[in-house]
């Protein structure tokens, strides 16, 4: 099942299929070449699909010179904790102006009984639908 997230940007409503990220996850070269720094997520989604569950978060990199990390999950319990985090180059010349992403992640969730709750930064999202 294929559930349309649906963006607006201008008073125009722009659909977005999943796996149409605007920026992609790249590792940082090492702890020496990479300053690591926070994402601001302001929406996330869940969609089901054939492959399992996607999560759809979009939000802002502190700057043009931010690239995203690869996210890093948890799982304790009944919640699944996804990080999300950005890095650049030490010493880089940057302007400070937020640069909005969306970036759609293939939650690792096994077959079988998914956990209760997802949680992302302070955001947390139940799989239950009667919650």
């Amino acid at each position: 099942m294929y559930v349309a997230g649906l963006v607006f940007a201008f008073g125009i409503a722009v659909a977005d299929p999943p796996d149409s990220s605007t920026h992609q996850a790249l590792t940082p070269p090492g702890k020496a070449d990479a300053v690591m720094s926070r994402v601001y997520v302001e929406e996330l989604e869940l969609y089901e699909t054939e492959n399992g569950i996607m999560l759809r978060l979009e939000g802002n990199l502190p700057t043009p010179c931010h690239n995203l990390s690869p996210p890093e999950h948890d799982l304790q319990q009944d919640t699944l904790t996804v990080t999300l985090s950005s890095w650049h180059k030490p010493g880089a010349m940057c302007v400070q102006v937020l640069v909005p992403f969306v970036y759609y992640y293939n939650l690792p969730i096994a077959a079988g009984k998914p956990p209760r709750y997802l949680r992302v930064d302070d955001t947390i999202i139940s799989f239950d639908p009667d919650e």
